[in-house]
């Protein structure tokens, strides 16, 4: 990695395990600069990326079945952002994200069966795109949300984990509920399933992790 560098998001694609994504970001001559870094031998050697100034960028998805088109969540200038690549990460697009207040893009999802339809998580609520990144819309204002999870069983079914516990939607994302029985710690920071057996699980800020029978 670089000199410097705050690493905040990796994602492995899951049809190659060698192509790894790292968001983050670095300071470099008194300003800071969103990184991107990208490893296609399993992370024996790295090419780096410092793609915008004056930005953050904490969160990193890929398209499903193609890795060369790259999500990167962040801000710049303290306006939530969500960086695109088609091009394996060599040059970036940005779209800022209106309808609330500033902050960053923490956490991103792509519907693995349609992935024009993404999902970003914001301090102040999350956002829908239906057309690749180019145009957001808000679907749920008064969130803070940390993590999001996709049931890759059923893609109309999305997990956000949040400050004060874990939502879910069935809809793809239009309407929410609170998803929080036997979670006696609700600062949900990361969400996990596992396909096989039908199991949420949630990690907490200092509650330790939970799980539920999906």
């Amino acid at each position: 990695m670089l000199l410097n560098d705050v690493c905040n998001d990796l994602v492995v694609n899951n049809g190659n395990f060698n192509h790894i994504f790292v968001a983050g970001n670095t300071w470099s001559s008194g300003r800071n600069y969103a990184t991107f870094h990208k490893s296609l031998d399993g992370g024996s050697t790295w090419t780096h990326n410092k793609f915008s100034v004056e930005s953050w960028a904490d969160a990193v998805a890929i398209h499903p079945s193609n890795d060369n088109v790259i999500y990167v969540g962040g801000s710049v200038a303290s306006k939530p952002t969500v960086f695109k690549s088609i091009d394996g990460g060599s040059s970036w697009s940005k779209k800022i994200l209106t309808g609330g207040p500033g902050l960053s893009v923490n956490s991103l999802a792509v519907d693995p069966n349609t992935p024009s339809r993404l999902y970003a998580g914001t301090m102040w609520g999350l956002f829908r795109s239906v057309n690749s990144g180019s145009s957001w819309t808000k679907k749920k204002g008064d969130l803070w949300v940390k993590c999001l999870k996709i049931n890759p069983n059923n893609p109309s079914i999305i997990y956000a984990g949040c400050s004060d516990g874990v939502y879910v939607s069935t809809d793809y994302g239009n309407t929410w509920n609170e998803f929080n029985e036997g979670l006696t710690i609700k600062d949900v920071q990361w969400l996990d399933i596992d396909k096989s057996h039908k199991i949420l699980y949630a990690a907490t800020a200092g509650g330790g992790v939970y799980k539920r029978i999906l």
